[in-house]
């Protein structure tokens, strides 16, 4: 005859007990694929830094190439800015190109790195030109007095969130033109605002940390909304690194990790799956 203790039903009561203090929510089941892809695509990006590390040799290239042509030509010319607006969008359409590769794991040569992209180049040119030429004119015009330097203060900001996954429509979302990429940028961060902007998030946090929300409002609406890792090298200037060539050594596998975290994250979240 078996004996009733009644220690089977105290340790069934128990265990319910238990997994009532931690219910699976919805919200807790979100939290968990939320940061189930983060985890993918940081270790997506760990693995490609890696084994493409031809590619952060090349970025070393695109960043010593930017320096020289810097010292050469800027300030020598009225013109400095279309030059310069050239010769950023010609690395970027290396660059851009290179992260593509990754992300779509293309195995590249050293050949490839020297292929130049003139869909991107072109596509990059158009991208620029429709943003900062509004944003041009609200700069002028923002010289009239405070309140229209509050409205390009705010179109700037607008500018830098609404479309901050351009670069990645540009390269893994393959648009073929400006007119493209940015309605889809604008249609992925209408989408996926929340996952998407809380690494950029993140990522200023140290700024507003050490010099408040207003330097750090400044700091975003100032950036480049095509040069998403001039957000990690001002992070990494506000924690003191500074401009040496320590900086430049520390900038450019931080803020090319940063970008195949980026181009990782914009291929999970864009391959057809809901929001969470």
């Amino acid at each position: 005859m078996r004996i009733q203790t009644g220690l089977e039903d105290d340790g069934a009561e128990d265990d319910e007990t238990k997994f009532d203090y931690f219910p699976i929510t919805r919200e807790r089941l979100c939290c968990m694929k939320l940061l189930l892809t983060y985890k993918n695509a940081l270790f997506k990006a760990f693995t490609a830094l890696r084994t493409h590390y031809i590619v952060l040799l090349g970025v070393f290239v695109l960043g010593i190439i930017w320096l020289v042509a810097t010292q050469l030509v800027g300030g020598s010319t009225q013109g400095w800015g279309m030059i310069q607006g050239l010769i950023s969008s010609a690395l970027l359409a290396f660059y851009y190109s290179w992260i593509r590769s990754v992300v779509d794991k293309e195995r590249l040569r050293f050949k490839d790195l020297f292929e130049f992209d003139y869909t991107l180049f072109f596509t990059i040119i158009g991208a620029s030109f429709m943003i900062g030429i509004p944003l041009l004119v609200l700069q002028e015009m923002s010289r009239t007095g405070s309140t229209m330097s509050w409205v390009y203060l705010c179109a700037s900001l607008l500018v830098v969130i609404l479309l901050n996954p351009l670069p990645e429509a540009i390269s893994v979302g393959k648009s073929e033109s400006s007119m493209e990429a940015i309605p889809e940028a604008f249609y992925f961060t209408k989408q996926y605002w929340i996952e998407w902007l809380l690494p950029v998030a993140l990522l200023v946090l140290p700024i507003g940390l050490l010099y408040g929300l207003t330097t750090t409002v400044l700091v975003i609406a100032g950036s480049d909304v095509t040069l998403p890792f001039s957000l990690a090298m001002k992070a990494l200037a506000s924690m003191g690194v500074g401009n040496s060539l320590l900086f430049f050594i520390i900038l450019i596998p931080a803020a090319h990790f940063y970008m195949l975290f980026r181009g990782f994250l914009f291929e999970s979240l864009s391959s057809g799956r809901r929001r969470f």
